[in-house]
């Protein structure tokens, strides 16, 4: 794969993940299974909200990395705003190893499913 697929490849992804994210602001029992704080539980419009906010992020991330793969206009920024995407995923990523290991007992504490499951997402 060339550089404009893996880019096409990656807004693919993160579009996939606000749409993710969106539904998981529409749905209460979603948030509570992803570990939504009961306060934002509490309040459906506050719910809708928060997690709207949360979709348009991954929103512009795919945005840019159309714009990167050429499939868009050139966004403002464009180098730095990708280099900063894929530092803040490979990081957020990267929190899957101590994760993987406290499951496997190598460390100790207790890792939700979902919490190692939207590590390996991101660094996927």
């Amino acid at each position: 794969m060339n550089k404009k697929s893996w880019l096409k490849a990656a807004a693919g992804w993160v579009f996939f993940m606000a749409v993710a994210q969106a539904v998981i602001s529409i749905f209460p029992a979603a948030a509570t299974y992803f570990g939504a704080p009961p306060a934002l539980l509490a309040d459906r419009w506050q719910l809708l909200l928060v997690g709207g906010g949360a979709a348009l992020l991954p929103l512009v991330f795919g945005f840019y990395a159309l714009s990167g793969a050429g499939s868009i206009r050139r966004l403002p920024w464009l180098r730095a705003v990708l280099i900063g995407i894929s530092v803040l995923f490979l990081l957020r990523g990267l929190l899957s190893i101590p994760m993987l290991l406290s499951v496997l007992g190598l460390l100790p504490g207790q890792v939700p499913f979902q919490a190692l499951a939207s590590s390996l997402v991101f660094l996927a």
